[in-house]
């Protein structure tokens, strides 16, 4: 006369909907959950867009490696066309003081 044991799908659905019930019944998630939105309604709408941004380049690893790959490249044509500019000054410097 042992218990029948728990139904693993059942005992899913059962902990989903008391995590809902106790974020339902918890002031301070609601407080938390009111400010936010609050907080948010009082950005304007560059600051919103930026937020949304960021939040979708954080939310994602892809996203975050894909930016970091974006801004290293972004350094390497910096520093290749600085040195290719300042190579071929220094060259052109040379060559006209060798002209007599």
């Amino acid at each position: 006369a042992h218990p029948a044991p728990p139904d693993p799908a059942v005992d899913a659905v059962g902990s989903k909907y008391r995590q809902l019930y106790e974020d339902r019944i918890n002031p301070f998630a609601a407080f938390a959950k009111r400010e936010r939105l609050r907080r948010y309604q009082e950005l304007n709408a560059a600051e919103k867009l930026m937020l949304s941004v960021s939040s979708l380049v954080l939310g994602s690893k892809r996203a975050r490696m894909g930016l970091a790959v974006y801004v290293l490249c972004l350094h390497a044509l910096t520093m290749a066309v600085l040195y290719g500019y300042s190579h071929v000054r220094t060259c052109d410097r040379t060559r006209a003081a060798m002209v007599p």
